[in-house]
């Protein structure tokens, strides 16, 4: 095999790390390409020391790709929420009505409150805490608007 030399290697390799870091679509294509190399039969160590990521990871990411395939890949940080994005909407669309339009007979929002209201109205659970949390968010947003 013929290798190139170069000067400042190591700089280099870390530039090209920190690029390929950055952004969300660069780190699923380098999950997609490490697995891909894997299953052709790279050896998980080999393809933990080209690319710098931990033989733990690696390992994860085929296991996850076998399990779920590509989609298993994305990047997900944190606990996946509760809410998707379409009913948050809907409840702070609910936020903009006084509890009594909906029968309640409290004069304002609580966090109880609107967390009776989502298992009446979504039949979901969410503490009440959380419900404190996008009530505040609501309220914030309204105050910028």
């Amino acid at each position: 095999m013929n290798t190139r030399k170069v000067e400042n290697k190591n700089l280099l390799l870390d530039r090209i790390s920190r690029e390929l870091d950055s952004n969300e679509e660069a780190q699923y294509y380098t999950r997609v390409v490490i697995v891909r190399l894997a299953l052709a039969g790279l050896p998980v160590e080999e393809l933990a020391t080209l690319s710098g990521k931990s033989v733990a990871s690696i390992n994860l990411w085929i296991r996850l790709f076998l399990e779920s395939g590509s989609e298993g890949l994305e990047l997900h940080q944190g606990k996946h929420p509760k809410l998707s994005l379409l009913l948050l909407k809907q409840i702070k669309y609910d936020l903009n009505c006084a509890p009594s339009a909906f029968g309640y007979s409290k004069s304002s929002w609580t966090g109880a409150l609107l967390s009776e209201h989502i298992a009446l109205m979504y039949t979901m659970k969410l503490h009440p805490r959380q419900c404190q949390r996008i009530l505040a968010e609501h309220k914030e947003q309204a105050k910028r608007e």
